[in-house]
Protein backbone atom coordinates (compact mmCIF):
# COMPACT_ATOMS: atom_id res chain seq x y z
CA UNK A 1 0.00 0.00 0.00
CA UNK A 2 1.05 3.55 -0.88
CA UNK A 3 -0.33 4.14 2.64
CA UNK A 4 -1.79 1.98 5.48
CA UNK A 5 -2.87 5.03 7.61
CA UNK A 6 -5.40 7.19 5.70
CA UNK A 7 -7.07 10.21 7.46
CA UNK A 8 -9.95 11.88 6.23
CA UNK A 9 -11.82 15.51 6.54
CA UNK A 10 -14.63 15.22 8.84
CA UNK A 11 -16.91 17.74 6.56
CA UNK A 12 -15.89 15.36 3.38
CA UNK A 13 -19.20 14.28 1.80
CA UNK A 14 -19.66 11.42 -0.71
CA UNK A 15 -18.80 13.45 -3.52
CA UNK A 16 -15.75 13.92 -2.18
CA UNK A 17 -14.31 9.77 -2.25
CA UNK A 18 -11.27 9.22 -1.27
CA UNK A 19 -9.02 6.32 -2.02
CA UNK A 20 -6.40 4.02 -1.47
CA UNK A 21 -3.85 3.12 -4.23
CA UNK A 22 -0.77 0.24 -3.90
CA UNK A 23 0.20 -2.67 -6.04
CA UNK A 24 0.35 -6.60 -5.98
CA UNK A 25 3.47 -8.21 -6.62
CA UNK A 26 3.11 -12.00 -7.53
CA UNK A 27 6.35 -14.60 -8.52
CA UNK A 28 5.40 -17.58 -10.28
CA UNK A 29 8.10 -20.05 -10.33
CA UNK A 30 5.57 -21.99 -12.55
CA UNK A 31 2.94 -21.56 -14.87
CA UNK A 32 -0.61 -21.48 -13.50
CA UNK A 33 -4.09 -21.53 -14.65
CA UNK A 34 -6.27 -18.68 -12.87
CA UNK A 35 -9.74 -17.86 -13.09
CA UNK A 36 -9.26 -14.10 -11.61
CA UNK A 37 -7.09 -11.91 -9.91
CA UNK A 38 -8.68 -9.38 -7.50
CA UNK A 39 -8.11 -6.93 -4.49
CA UNK A 40 -10.87 -6.07 -2.45
CA UNK A 41 -11.43 -3.66 0.61
CA UNK A 42 -13.09 -5.22 3.17
CA UNK A 43 -14.49 -3.30 6.41
CA UNK A 44 -15.60 -5.88 9.13
CA UNK A 45 -17.08 -5.12 12.68
CA UNK A 46 -16.07 -8.02 14.80
CA UNK A 47 -18.22 -8.36 18.90
CA UNK A 48 -16.43 -10.88 20.62
CA UNK A 49 -18.65 -12.60 23.54
CA UNK A 50 -18.45 -11.48 27.12
CA UNK A 51 -19.96 -14.46 28.89
CA UNK A 52 -23.02 -11.82 29.84
CA UNK A 53 -25.83 -10.72 27.56
CA UNK A 54 -23.00 -11.43 24.12
CA UNK A 55 -22.96 -14.93 24.13
CA UNK A 56 -21.43 -15.55 20.86
CA UNK A 57 -18.71 -13.62 18.67
CA UNK A 58 -20.45 -11.39 16.20
CA UNK A 59 -19.16 -10.25 13.08
CA UNK A 60 -20.58 -7.88 9.58
CA UNK A 61 -19.41 -6.77 6.74
CA UNK A 62 -19.80 -2.87 6.87
CA UNK A 63 -17.86 -2.41 3.27
CA UNK A 64 -16.50 -4.00 0.61
CA UNK A 65 -15.23 -2.69 -3.05
CA UNK A 66 -13.14 -4.81 -5.48
CA UNK A 67 -11.13 -4.08 -8.54
CA UNK A 68 -10.16 -7.34 -11.02
CA UNK A 69 -6.84 -6.78 -12.44
CA UNK A 70 -7.03 -9.46 -14.50
CA UNK A 71 -9.48 -11.53 -16.16
CA UNK A 72 -10.36 -13.58 -19.19
CA UNK A 73 -12.96 -12.13 -21.44
CA UNK A 74 -14.94 -15.15 -21.78
CA UNK A 75 -14.79 -15.53 -17.91
CA UNK A 76 -12.44 -18.72 -18.25
CA UNK A 77 -9.45 -20.31 -16.85
CA UNK A 78 -6.39 -18.57 -18.38
CA UNK A 79 -2.47 -19.73 -18.05
CA UNK A 80 -0.02 -17.47 -16.85
CA UNK A 81 3.30 -18.05 -17.58
CA UNK A 82 6.28 -18.04 -14.56
CA UNK A 83 7.65 -15.12 -14.03
CA UNK A 84 7.44 -11.70 -11.74
CA UNK A 85 4.28 -9.49 -12.17
CA UNK A 86 3.43 -6.44 -10.90
CA UNK A 87 -0.73 -5.03 -10.57
CA UNK A 88 -1.66 -1.44 -9.67
CA UNK A 89 -5.19 -0.93 -7.89
CA UNK A 90 -6.97 1.96 -6.77
CA UNK A 91 -9.69 1.54 -4.69
CA UNK A 92 -12.34 4.25 -3.87
CA UNK A 93 -13.35 4.33 -0.09
CA UNK A 94 -16.76 5.10 0.97
CA UNK A 95 -17.63 9.26 1.61
CA UNK A 96 -18.63 8.26 4.74
CA UNK A 97 -16.97 5.05 6.55
CA UNK A 98 -16.92 3.63 10.37
CA UNK A 99 -13.71 4.77 11.56
CA UNK A 100 -10.76 1.85 12.12
CA UNK A 101 -11.73 1.22 16.13
CA UNK A 102 -8.82 -1.00 17.83
CA UNK A 103 -7.46 -0.97 21.40
CA UNK A 104 -7.37 -2.73 24.39
CA UNK A 105 -8.34 -6.28 24.07
CA UNK A 106 -10.65 -4.94 21.35
CA UNK A 107 -10.66 -4.43 17.76
CA UNK A 108 -14.01 -3.49 16.69
CA UNK A 109 -13.98 -2.01 13.63
CA UNK A 110 -11.26 -3.24 11.32
CA UNK A 111 -10.26 -2.28 6.98
CA UNK A 112 -8.27 -5.19 4.79
CA UNK A 113 -6.96 -4.71 1.32
CA UNK A 114 -7.12 -8.37 0.36
CA UNK A 115 -5.23 -9.26 -3.03
CA UNK A 116 -7.22 -12.55 -4.36
CA UNK A 117 -6.35 -14.93 -6.91
CA UNK A 118 -9.13 -17.68 -7.49
CA UNK A 119 -8.59 -20.45 -9.42
CA UNK A 120 -11.28 -23.11 -10.56
CA UNK A 121 -9.90 -26.37 -9.17
CA UNK A 122 -6.98 -25.46 -6.51
CA UNK A 123 -7.56 -23.26 -3.61
CA UNK A 124 -7.30 -19.60 -3.58
CA UNK A 125 -4.72 -17.34 -2.75
CA UNK A 126 -5.51 -14.83 -0.53
CA UNK A 127 -3.22 -12.28 1.28
CA UNK A 128 -4.15 -9.61 2.86
CA UNK A 129 -2.60 -6.32 4.43
CA UNK A 130 -4.66 -4.14 7.31
CA UNK A 131 -5.43 -0.30 6.40
CA UNK A 132 -6.76 2.18 8.68
CA UNK A 133 -8.96 5.00 8.34
CA UNK A 134 -9.69 7.94 10.63
CA UNK A 135 -10.90 11.35 10.64
CA UNK A 136 -9.59 14.33 11.29
CA UNK A 137 -11.78 17.43 13.43
CA UNK A 138 -11.64 20.69 11.90
CA UNK A 139 -9.01 21.99 14.26
CA UNK A 140 -6.32 19.86 12.57
CA UNK A 141 -7.34 20.59 9.11
CA UNK A 142 -7.10 24.65 9.17
CA UNK A 143 -4.24 25.58 11.15
CA UNK A 144 -5.66 29.52 11.60
CA UNK A 145 -8.59 28.48 13.80
CA UNK A 146 -8.06 27.48 17.56
CA UNK A 147 -10.59 25.92 20.15
CA UNK A 148 -11.46 27.39 23.38
CA UNK A 149 -10.94 25.88 26.83
CA UNK A 150 -13.17 22.96 28.74
CA UNK A 151 -14.46 24.48 31.92
CA UNK A 152 -16.21 23.25 33.88
CA UNK A 153 -17.10 24.75 37.90
CA UNK A 154 -19.39 24.80 40.56
CA UNK A 155 -20.08 25.08 44.20
CA UNK A 156 -19.54 22.22 46.56
CA UNK A 157 -21.93 20.93 49.89
CA UNK A 158 -19.92 22.78 52.37
CA UNK A 159 -19.88 26.11 49.97
CA UNK A 160 -16.40 25.79 48.30
CA UNK A 161 -16.37 26.87 44.84
CA UNK A 162 -14.12 25.47 42.35
CA UNK A 163 -13.37 25.77 38.74
CA UNK A 164 -11.49 23.12 36.50
CA UNK A 165 -10.05 23.89 32.68
CA UNK A 166 -8.55 21.93 30.02
CA UNK A 167 -7.02 22.99 26.89
CA UNK A 168 -9.20 21.86 24.39
CA UNK A 169 -12.26 19.35 24.50
CA UNK A 170 -10.49 17.36 21.44
CA UNK A 171 -7.24 15.77 22.45
CA UNK A 172 -4.67 14.17 19.77
CA UNK A 173 -4.26 10.89 20.92
CA UNK A 174 -1.30 10.15 22.97
CA UNK A 175 -0.55 13.60 23.67
CA UNK A 176 0.43 15.43 26.84
CA UNK A 177 -2.03 18.21 27.79
CA UNK A 178 -2.40 20.21 31.10
CA UNK A 179 -5.30 20.70 33.74
CA UNK A 180 -5.81 23.94 35.67
CA UNK A 181 -7.55 23.89 38.88
CA UNK A 182 -8.74 25.99 41.07
CA UNK A 183 -10.31 26.26 44.67
CA UNK A 184 -11.52 28.26 46.87
CA UNK A 185 -12.98 27.65 50.62
CA UNK A 186 -14.96 29.91 52.71
CA UNK A 187 -12.75 29.53 55.88
CA UNK A 188 -9.20 29.26 56.87
CA UNK A 189 -9.77 26.22 58.93
CA UNK A 190 -9.90 23.87 55.86
CA UNK A 191 -6.97 22.43 53.90
CA UNK A 192 -6.76 20.52 50.45
CA UNK A 193 -5.00 17.45 51.56
CA UNK A 194 -5.71 15.14 48.41
CA UNK A 195 -6.20 15.47 44.90
CA UNK A 196 -6.84 12.52 42.14
CA UNK A 197 -6.66 13.14 38.50
CA UNK A 198 -7.68 10.06 36.53
CA UNK A 199 -8.70 9.51 32.66
CA UNK A 200 -11.63 7.08 32.14
CA UNK A 201 -12.42 5.24 28.65
CA UNK A 202 -15.87 3.46 28.80
CA UNK A 203 -17.03 0.86 26.36
CA UNK A 204 -21.04 0.76 24.88
CA UNK A 205 -21.87 -2.15 23.12
CA UNK A 206 -25.20 -2.53 22.00
CA UNK A 207 -26.54 -5.19 19.46
CA UNK A 208 -29.82 -6.36 18.18
CA UNK A 209 -31.34 -9.73 19.15
CA UNK A 210 -30.28 -13.12 18.03
CA UNK A 211 -33.11 -15.32 17.25
CA UNK A 212 -33.05 -17.75 20.09
CA UNK A 213 -33.07 -14.31 22.22
CA UNK A 214 -35.91 -12.91 19.93
CA UNK A 215 -37.50 -15.76 20.88
CA UNK A 216 -37.79 -14.80 24.56
CA UNK A 217 -38.79 -11.14 23.59
CA UNK A 218 -35.62 -9.55 23.68
CA UNK A 219 -35.03 -6.77 21.02
CA UNK A 220 -31.87 -6.01 21.89
CA UNK A 221 -28.61 -6.42 24.06
CA UNK A 222 -26.47 -4.42 25.40
CA UNK A 223 -22.90 -4.55 27.36
CA UNK A 224 -20.64 -2.15 29.23
CA UNK A 225 -16.90 -2.05 30.48
CA UNK A 226 -14.53 0.75 31.69
CA UNK A 227 -11.02 0.99 32.38
CA UNK A 228 -8.31 4.08 33.89
CA UNK A 229 -6.19 5.38 31.18
CA UNK A 230 -4.08 7.50 33.34
CA UNK A 231 -4.19 8.16 37.28
CA UNK A 232 -2.28 10.65 39.57
CA UNK A 233 -3.10 11.20 43.20
CA UNK A 234 -1.22 13.63 44.98
CA UNK A 235 -1.29 13.73 48.91
CA UNK A 236 -0.63 15.96 50.96
CA UNK A 237 -0.68 18.40 48.07
CA UNK A 238 1.91 20.63 48.73
CA UNK A 239 2.72 24.07 47.89
CA UNK A 240 5.13 23.99 44.71
CA UNK A 241 5.42 25.19 41.10
CA UNK A 242 2.59 23.97 40.37
CA UNK A 243 0.82 24.78 43.30
CA UNK A 244 0.03 28.45 45.06
CA UNK A 245 -2.30 28.89 48.29
CA UNK A 246 -2.94 31.42 49.92
CA UNK A 247 -4.70 29.89 52.90
CA UNK A 248 -8.29 29.64 51.61
CA UNK A 249 -7.74 29.38 47.90
CA UNK A 250 -5.63 27.10 45.79
CA UNK A 251 -4.38 27.14 42.50
CA UNK A 252 -3.23 23.80 40.51
CA UNK A 253 -1.92 22.81 37.76
CA UNK A 254 -0.94 19.42 36.77
CA UNK A 255 -0.31 17.47 32.86
CA UNK A 256 -2.08 14.24 32.07
CA UNK A 257 -0.10 12.14 29.96
CA UNK A 258 -2.06 9.51 27.54
CA UNK A 259 -1.11 6.23 26.51
CA UNK A 260 0.86 6.32 23.26
CA UNK A 261 -0.22 3.00 22.16
CA UNK A 262 -3.48 1.18 20.78
CA UNK A 263 -2.81 -1.80 22.80
CA UNK A 264 -3.76 0.87 25.49
CA UNK A 265 -5.83 3.45 24.74
CA UNK A 266 -8.38 3.84 22.15
CA UNK A 267 -9.99 6.64 20.25
CA UNK A 268 -13.32 8.23 20.77
CA UNK A 269 -16.29 6.50 18.30
CA UNK A 270 -20.16 7.35 18.22
CA UNK A 271 -21.63 4.77 16.19
CA UNK A 272 -25.22 3.22 16.42
CA UNK A 273 -23.64 -0.02 18.08
CA UNK A 274 -20.79 1.42 19.79
CA UNK A 275 -19.80 3.86 21.81
CA UNK A 276 -16.15 4.36 23.22
CA UNK A 277 -16.39 7.75 25.84
CA UNK A 278 -13.35 9.57 27.10
CA UNK A 279 -13.79 11.69 30.38
CA UNK A 280 -11.46 13.40 32.64
CA UNK A 281 -12.29 13.14 36.61
CA UNK A 282 -11.38 15.58 39.07
CA UNK A 283 -11.78 14.43 42.84
CA UNK A 284 -10.53 16.52 45.45
CA UNK A 285 -11.20 16.15 49.42
CA UNK A 286 -10.71 18.97 52.03
CA UNK A 287 -10.51 18.22 55.71
CA UNK A 288 -10.04 20.73 58.70
CA UNK A 289 -7.48 21.40 61.22
CA UNK A 290 -7.66 17.99 63.55
CA UNK A 291 -7.83 15.46 59.90
CA UNK A 292 -11.30 14.95 59.61
CA UNK A 293 -12.94 15.14 56.35
CA UNK A 294 -14.75 18.53 55.28
CA UNK A 295 -15.72 17.95 51.85
CA UNK A 296 -14.98 15.78 48.86
CA UNK A 297 -15.52 17.53 45.38
CA UNK A 298 -16.01 15.04 42.30
CA UNK A 299 -16.06 16.33 38.99
CA UNK A 300 -15.95 15.38 35.20
CA UNK A 301 -14.99 16.22 32.07
CA UNK A 302 -15.51 15.04 28.81
CA UNK A 303 -13.14 14.80 26.36
CA UNK A 304 -12.58 13.30 23.29
CA UNK A 305 -9.44 11.50 21.78
CA UNK A 306 -8.51 11.34 18.18
CA UNK A 307 -6.06 9.77 15.80
CA UNK A 308 -3.42 12.55 14.05
CA UNK A 309 -0.87 12.34 11.45
CA UNK A 310 1.19 14.14 13.84
CA UNK A 311 1.60 10.93 16.04
CA UNK A 312 0.34 8.09 13.82
CA UNK A 313 2.64 7.77 10.58
CA UNK A 314 1.32 6.73 6.75
CA UNK A 315 2.38 2.86 7.87
CA UNK A 316 0.55 3.30 11.22
CA UNK A 317 3.35 3.42 13.35
CA UNK A 318 2.89 5.30 16.59
CA UNK A 319 5.73 7.78 16.23
CA UNK A 320 8.24 8.54 18.55
CA UNK A 321 7.43 12.58 18.68
CA UNK A 322 5.20 13.34 21.95
CA UNK A 323 2.44 15.82 21.49
CA UNK A 324 2.05 18.65 24.62
CA UNK A 325 -1.10 19.91 24.29
CA UNK A 326 -1.64 23.17 26.87
CA UNK A 327 -2.82 26.49 27.30
CA UNK A 328 -0.92 29.07 25.32
CA UNK A 329 -1.65 32.82 26.80
CA UNK A 330 -0.95 35.70 24.74
CA UNK A 331 2.20 37.37 23.95
CA UNK A 332 3.03 40.61 25.89
CA UNK A 333 1.87 44.04 24.30
CA UNK A 334 5.73 44.87 22.50
CA UNK A 335 5.73 41.33 21.36
CA UNK A 336 2.40 41.29 19.36
CA UNK A 337 2.94 40.41 15.26
CA UNK A 338 0.46 40.80 12.47
CA UNK A 339 -1.76 37.82 11.85
CA UNK A 340 -0.42 36.03 8.90
CA UNK A 341 -3.69 36.38 7.25
CA UNK A 342 -2.77 40.68 7.14
CA UNK A 343 0.26 39.45 5.82
CA UNK A 344 1.10 39.48 1.90
CA UNK A 345 1.80 36.43 0.29
CA UNK A 346 4.99 37.71 -0.90
CA UNK A 347 6.02 38.61 2.99
CA UNK A 348 7.16 37.20 5.89
CA UNK A 349 7.75 38.53 9.30
CA UNK A 350 11.03 37.38 10.75
CA UNK A 351 10.43 38.66 14.14
CA UNK A 352 9.68 41.73 16.50
CA UNK A 353 11.54 45.04 15.29
CA UNK A 354 12.94 42.84 12.30
CA UNK A 355 10.67 43.73 9.85
CA UNK A 356 9.90 41.50 6.49
CA UNK A 357 11.62 39.66 3.96
CA UNK A 358 10.31 38.11 1.00
CA UNK A 359 9.86 34.48 0.65
CA UNK A 360 12.32 34.06 -2.24
CA UNK A 361 14.67 35.28 0.41
CA UNK A 362 15.26 32.74 2.95
CA UNK A 363 14.49 28.72 3.04
CA UNK A 364 11.59 27.67 4.05
CA UNK A 365 11.42 24.66 6.23
CA UNK A 366 8.06 22.02 6.10
CA UNK A 367 5.74 24.22 8.33
CA UNK A 368 6.61 27.62 7.01
CA UNK A 369 6.05 26.14 3.56
CA UNK A 370 2.55 25.02 4.44
CA UNK A 371 2.05 28.11 5.96
CA UNK A 372 2.35 30.43 2.98
CA UNK A 373 0.74 27.86 0.40
CA UNK A 374 -2.31 28.87 3.07
CA UNK A 375 -1.05 32.72 2.33
CA UNK A 376 -1.50 32.27 -1.10
CA UNK A 377 -5.33 31.82 -0.66
CA UNK A 378 -5.85 34.57 2.10
CA UNK A 379 -7.11 37.59 1.49
CA UNK A 380 -4.41 40.76 1.66
CA UNK A 381 -4.31 43.82 4.11
CA UNK A 382 -6.99 46.49 3.48
CA UNK A 383 -4.16 48.45 1.76
CA UNK A 384 -2.82 46.21 -0.56
CA UNK A 385 -6.01 45.07 -1.46
CA UNK A 386 -7.69 48.96 -2.14
CA UNK A 387 -4.43 50.93 -2.78
CA UNK A 388 -5.09 53.61 -0.01
CA UNK A 389 -5.15 53.90 3.46
CA UNK A 390 -8.25 52.52 5.91
CA UNK A 391 -11.24 54.97 6.59
CA UNK A 392 -10.85 56.78 9.81
CA UNK A 393 -14.19 57.41 11.41
CA UNK A 394 -14.57 60.01 14.18
CA UNK A 395 -17.31 59.41 17.34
Amino acid sequence: LDKSCIFLSASQTAGDMASTAGSFCLSLPEAIWVKTIKVRLVGRLKIKRNNDMITENRELITYKEEQELASSKIHASFHIPAGNYEFLFDIPIPGDPFETSVGPNHAYHTYQIEAIIERRVWKDIVVSQALSIYRLPDIELCPLSTESPLTTGGQSAQSIEYCISIPSPTIPFGSIFSVDMEFQAPCKDVNLSALTLEVVESHHIRLNATAAQAALNILSISASRTHSLFKETRSPVGESGSVSCTGTEWALSSRVALPRSVSLCSQSVRTKMIAIEHALEVRAEFRDRKGRLFDTIVASIPLSIYMTPRVIGPDGSICEKVLEYGTCPPPPYERHTSHVRLLDASEVTDGPGQGTMPIAGRRLDGQELHRFQLLELAAPCYELATGCDPPVYTL
